[in-house]
């Protein structure tokens, strides 16, 4: 179907089967994804597409403004010469000048006889393509040079220096927010990995202690059930050959030494006290200590660390409470002194009330005197 080639040649003319070609080679583009710098501007490109539509779109609303009012004002002199692509054609007067040999090329292309390509004018004037050609192009062919002019200066501010720029800002501004944001996901996922890791690696940890922690405990328990049997023998046979109190003595302080020498296997690795509350965590301190023995004190470290976190986070939940404490009495004592403010209050307004009464009482026998008097 798309394999239409040349003869003598083995070249193909079917555009659908060298677009099929191109898309073919862009492939070569996945190979960046497995670059890590690369896989990161790629990602936040392919975030960034929404919004570079629509940035686009906006910048098409000034390109498609001018480009009307192009058509409208000099779409009857800014047209293309027929007579430059087909010779037999008398050519329009006025063209044959200096002016318009750089805009003569690509004439029938960047013209204004209509609104789209008035749009495609302006699109090449925001990217400041050429734009003095089509300017002085359009100053000669028109009657009103200083409109013409007047209108791509125009243009070119509102697209070029205004439009352009501010869309190219905020497109930056938001690369660089998206691939800050790529790298922190990037930064939380390797993080959360490492302590997925860890908590796995303390599991097999704590269950290989489990492990021969119990294997021990029963080897542990035969021996000293064998041992027990010893010493009844040893008690069977001290008690058959009558041996004495000093003799006894000594296995006791025999015992006693076991008891030191067993002690002394092992040491206080921290010690945290808070409010009353200590923890000891003793570590086995004998040389050359096996690998399970090697496991158990990593254990034992590790339980000691996650205590002294929580008698930390304890003394600073304390602190807290001690503040708010503190906060809610300074609350209750400048309560109680408004209270007795009120109250002082209270009593003044009293004693006026009452002294009124008094003058009032006052007033009232003065009169009642003087009516006597009169009389």
């Amino acid at each position: 179907m798309f394999t239409s080639k040349q003869e003598g040649s083995g070249q193909s003319h079917n555009p659908i089967y060298n677009l099929s070609l191109v898309l073919r080679a862009s492939r070569m583009l996945r190979l960046l994804w497995f670059i890590p710098s690369l896989r990161g501007m790629l990602w936040t490109i392919a975030n960034l597409l929404p919004s570079l539509i629509e940035l686009l779109t906006i910048l098409l609303v000034p390109i498609y403004i001018f480009g009307c009012f192009g058509h409208t004002f000099f779409g009857d002199c800014m047209v293309a010469d027929p007579a430059y692509y087909n010779h037999t054609l008398v050519p329009l007067p006025g063209r044959n000048v200096t002016y318009l040999a750089k805009w003569a090329p690509y004439q029938n292309m960047l013209q204004l006889d209509s609104s789209g390509r008035g749009i495609l004018m302006m699109f090449e004037v925001a990217t400041i393509s050429s734009w003095n050609v089509f300017m002085d192009a359009s100053a000669h062919l028109c009657s009103s040079n200083w409109a013409a002019r007047l209108y791509f200066f125009l243009a070119r501010i509102v697209l070029n220096m205004i439009f352009v720029p501010i869309i190219g800002g905020y497109l930056l501004d938001s690369f660089v927010q998206k691939f800050d944001y790529y790298e922190k996901l990037e930064n939380d996922k390797e993080k959360k990995e490492k302590e997925d890791e860890a908590k796995e690696n303390e599991k097999l940890a704590i269950e290989r202690v489990r492990k021969d922690v119990g294997g021990d405990g029963g080897g542990n328990g035969s021996n000293g059930g064998g041992g027990g049997g010893g010493g009844g023998g040893e008690t069977k046979n001290d008690v058959e050959s009558g041996e004495t109190k000093e003799s006894k003595l000594g296995t006791e302080g025999r015992g006693k030494t076991e008891k030191k020498m067993q002690s002394s296997k092992y040491k206080t690795l921290s010690e945290q006290s808070f409010n009353g509350c200590t923890h000891k965590v003793q570590l086995k301190q004998r040389s050359p200590l096996d690998s399970k023995e090697m496991m158990e004190n990593r254990m034992l470290g590790i339980d000691a660390d996650k205590k002294a976190k929580k008698f930390i986070q304890m003394g600073i939940d304390n602190e807290m409470l001690k503040e708010r404490i503190g906060f809610l009495e300074e609350a209750t004592r400048t309560a109680k002194r408004g209270e007795m403010q009120l109250r002082s209050k209270n009593n003044k307004t009293q004693l006026q009330l009452t002294t009124l009464r008094e003058e009032i009482l006052k007033l009232r026998q003065q009169k009642i005197l003087s009516k006597f008097t009169k009389k």
